[in-house]
């Protein structure tokens, strides 16, 4: 969304060292899976799920699976936070 805005600031995923849950469908047709495999590679804290057959909004279409990838990705991600680069 910074990419996309008229806001002079820019973004540098490469740098970043939060970490990231992508949640993505592998339908989407307005994002497609695509940008989320390269946000992953760009993302060196990340963790990537595609949910068959979700399109744009898995959270609102396929809120359980959503759900699920939440909770077993809680502790993985709380490691990679406290484990991360500083």
């Amino acid at each position: 969304s910074i990419e996309n805005s008229q806001d002079p600031r820019t973004l540098q995923m490469a740098q970043s060292n939060l970490p990231a849950l992508l949640i993505w469908g592998d339908g989407d047709e307005w994002v497609v899976p695509e940008v989320g495999r390269a946000l992953h590679q760009d993302i060196k804290l990340s963790l990537l799920y595609m949910i068959e057959g979700a399109g744009h909004c898995p959270m609102e279409t396929h809120p359980e699976q959503v759900h699920r990838i939440m909770d077993k990705s809680d502790a993985a991600m709380r490691q990679i936070r406290e484990s991360g680069p500083q």
